[in-house]
């Protein structure tokens, strides 16, 4: 015998419980997540996990991830291309891009990996190959820099990402095919697990022995430039010995900086 009635308040369950468990939106106004890892900035090899839906108001080069040397052609981040597809960009020659925009009507499974020394550089949607660069007969550059990880935006709080974010899940080392497609549902933790962090609409909540996601400061123009005639200031504060060098004619000294949200 049928119990439609059964059948109704399942449902009706069901939608609430995905409803109370909301991903976390990102807006221009958003939170910026950074994390520090040493762990992860000695690493040649990353994984990048995300379970994402891209906004149709979200603009091209907005970051889902950004971990790029700042002054270098050293990191890697993965961003939305102009039609709302990825690119994932690192120290392979060539760039790596979907050509296909993801699902807008539920969130995409995306894995990001890069291996330099096995000149691998490879998006996966759903499990499934969708983007690689050609491989090489010598090794790609190394991508080590200490600049932190950030999502949903670039290391100066631009290029913000719109739309909705559920996981992120960050490995040091190159997960294989194989590997990959195990994850569409996952039952065990990879190797190589630096953090796996799950958004919602109250917040960021980490798996256990994950490092802290910190909110980034916020960096903000002055209302005055400093007085004298010997005085240089930067448009944010250095973040590497490279960036307070006194040469050049960079614009990253053209506007004075407050700071607030605790950065000194």
């Amino acid at each position: 015998m049928n119990h439609p009635m059964r059948i109704v308040i399942a449902v009706m369950l069901a939608g609430l419980l995905a409803a109370s468990r909301a991903f976390g939106q990102f807006t221009p106004s958003s939170p910026i997540y950074e994390l520090r890892s040493s762990s992860l900035d000695q690493s040649e090899d990353v994984t990048i996990e995300a379970w994402l839906k891209i906004d149709s108001a979200c603009p091209a080069g907005a970051r889902v991830i950004d971990k790029w040397g700042p002054g270098s052609d050293v990191g890697y981040r993965l961003e939305v291309a102009k039609d709302g597809s990825l690119q994932w960009l690192t120290t392979a020659p060539a760039e790596c891009g979907t050509g296909k925009p993801l699902p807008n009507d539920r969130a995409a499974h995306v894995i990001a990996v890069f291996s330099p020394r096995a000149t691998r550089a490879e998006i996966y949607v759903d499990g499934k190959l969708a983007a690689s660069v050609p491989a090489a007969n010598r090794r790609f550059d190394l991508p080590l820099t200490s600049t932190p990880l950030r999502i949903g935006a670039d290391q100066d709080g631009g290029n913000r990402f719109i739309g909705s974010i559920d996981r992120v899940a960050i490995y040091k080392r190159a997960l294989s095919s194989d590997e990959i497609a195990a994850r569409e549902k996952p039952a065990d933790v990879a190797a190589g697990l630096i953090g796996d962090w799950q958004f919602t609409a109250g917040g960021v909540h980490a798996s256990a022995d994950a490092p802290e996601l910190r909110v980034a400061p916020q960096i903000t123009p002055a209302s005055a430039l400093p007085e004298g005639k010997l005085t240089m200031w930067y448009r944010r504060p250095a973040r590497e010995w490279v960036e307070a060098l006194p040469v050049g004619g960079s614009a990253r000294w053209s506007s004075a900086v407050s700071i607030r949200n605790g950065c000194s």
